[in-house]
């Protein structure tokens, strides 16, 4: 599995303990790291882009929406931030939402299943396909052709 931690940024304990739940129960190696807090995690996501294998966020929440957090990565220098899969989990269907989210170039935008085992499905086949996912990060040779000096271009 790729290395670097999942960061879940939600304001309902209730859906955190879920997911911690369900990432306790899958064994993932990666972390998981939470946050209730947007601006708590959008400081650590820009902090440590190189440790962030995955982001998952909700988007109505006190003081910074889901959106606003992606709105500030997208702003950030950092080409890593830009390779950071980030994942919209929302309690919304609203077709506005959706389209906001992707003209905010999310990776994906999912709406969160009431029952357990679905979103424990649903939280699995969004880990595994990014797990599958090539990014400029993770090709073989990376390292070698960056000693080179390659220059590994974002296309996004």
């Amino acid at each position: 599995m790729k290395s670097g931690s999942i960061v879940l940024i939600d304001d309902s304990k209730e859906e955190l303990f879920l997911c911690n739940e369900i990432f306790h129960e899958a064994h993932y190696p990666n972390q998981l790291i939470s946050f209730m807090e947007a601006p708590v995690a959008l400081k650590y996501i820009i902090q440590n882009p190189e440790s962030i294998f995955l982001i998952l966020c909700d988007i109505n929440m006190p003081r910074m929406s889901g959106f606003d957090v992606l709105a500030k990565i997208n702003e950030q220098e950092e080409p890593k931030l830009a390779a950071i899969p980030f994942i919209f989990l929302s309690n919304s269907r609203a077709l506005s939402d959706i389209n906001n989210a992707f003209r905010l170039k999310a990776k994906g935008y999912f709406q969160k299943p009431w029952n357990f085992d679905e979103l424990s499905r649903l939280l699995n086949q969004i880990i595994t396909y990014w797990e599958l996912c090539e990014a400029p990060d993770n090709y073989p040779g990376r390292e070698a052709a960056v000693r080179l000096g390659a220059q590994l271009e974002f296309p996004f």
